[in-house]
């Protein structure tokens, strides 16, 4: 019995030797064998190696997250070096500590939000004179604030100027009607910046709010498009110069896109009836196998059946490869007319899929798309 006792204690004895850790380092969390180190040299190990901080306002500075690192190897350790990649983030610790086998510190990675936006993701290098050499830590989050919201509003950088848009637009004009839009020009320097002029078609007129723009503040153009002075229905491209003191880029171009569209509002309900009607035998030609630059022509007939003058006012096709014809005069009510459509296929290849656009005076057909389609073959192929 009393053998039996002796022998339980000694197993008991035994377990609880086999609980103890190993390691000298009084981890919380559990060391992986990886981390056991192989060598005498000193070894660094981080609680995490990644840090997120979601969401980080700009207006709040800079934040910061601090690494926690032990020393489990063998010899004595040191960090050598951190490196951060940018401006915006910088580390800090304790440059001439040696670390001796089970030691713990921490390390402190700071973040500065100013000056940017959205998302990002920044990767930090942690060099020892031990093991391993290199450690990379990660920080991430997005940025919210007054810069976010500055590029959001001015996202066009244009030297030394940002512009609330690049292309002043006009999508739905109508042709008796004059229509207006505005232009926001940020300064982003220090210094006061002049708007010298602004250089625009004739049927485009740009009225400059103030010509001297204050440091990290916005000027105004208002500009006034008037339709008929263009005298074209459908889309319309031109450009806008506009001009600074700046001495880089001091001329800069914004492009100009309308799409001319008649007013067909003011229309009687009694007249309704005696409009023209604009109706097409077919609206799509397909050409089957075209030679590589081979030229093909085809018409697209249509028929009046209004009760008054049909005027094409416009007729062209969606690039410089195809080219429409269309009467110069008004087609009187019951009568014919003729679409011609030129199809150059020089430098073309594979399947092509090409549009006409139509424009009349029928308020229920105001544009007819048509269609051509051909694929290309090479010469000397049987087509």
């Amino acid at each position: 019995m009393t053998m039996s006792v002796f022998l339980l204690v000694i197993n008991a004895d035994a377990q609880q030797k086999k609980v103890q850790p190993k390691h000298p380092l009084k981890a919380t969390k559990p060391v992986s064998e990886k981390a056991i180190p192989k060598s005498d040299n000193g070894t660094i190990f981080f609680d995490k190696t990644s840090h997120s901080f979601s969401e980080i306002n700009e207006i709040l500075g800079k934040t910061h997250a601090d690494f926690t690192f032990a020393n489990i190897g063998k010899g004595d350790l040191k960090i050598v070096n951190i490196s951060t990649g940018c401006g915006c983030t910088s580390a800090e610790w304790d440059q001439n500590r040696v670390y001796k086998q089970g030691e713990k510190d921490h390390l402190t990675i700071y973040f500065n939000p100013k000056g940017l936006q959205g998302k990002f993701n920044r990767t930090i290098t942690v060099e020892t004179d031990g093991d391993p050499r290199v450690t990379y830590l990660n920080i991430d989050g997005s940025i919210s604030g007054p810069t976010s919201q500055l590029l959001t509003d001015y996202p066009h950088l244009l030297g030394d100027i940002r512009l609330s848009k690049n292309v002043i637009s006009f999508p739905h004009a109508v042709y008796d009607k004059r229509d207006s839009t505005y232009l926001k020009i940020y300064n982003t320097t220090k210094s006061r910046i002049q708007i010298m002029g602004v250089k625009t078609p004739d049927y485009i007129k740009g009225k400059i709010q103030n010509f001297f723009i204050a440091p990290e503040e916005f000027a105004m153009i208002n500009f006034v498009f008037s339709p008929d002075s263009c005298k074209v229905y459908g889309p319309v491209e031109d450009q806008i110069t506009l001009v600074t003191n700046e001495k880089e880029m001091p001329v800069k171009t914004i492009s100009f896109q309308a799409n001319v569209e008649e007013n067909f509002s003011n229309i009687p309900a009694e007249q309704r009836k005696l409009v023209p009607k604009i109706v097409f035998k077919e609206i799509t030609k397909d050409f089957g196998e075209v030679y590589y630059g081979e030229v093909v022509e085809y018409n697209f007939d249509f028929v009046n059946k209004g009760k008054s003058d049909l005027i094409i006012r416009r007729a062209f096709g969606s690039c410089g490869c195809t080219v429409a014809r269309a009467p110069k005069d008004p087609v009187k009510k019951g009568k014919s007319g003729t679409i011609s459509v030129r199809f150059d296929s020089h430098n073309l290849f594979r399947e092509q899929v090409k549009t006409v656009s139509v424009i009349t005076n029928d308020p229920d057909h105001p544009v007819t798309k048509l269609t051509i389609k051909a694929k290309m073959i090479e010469p000397g192929v049987k087509k």
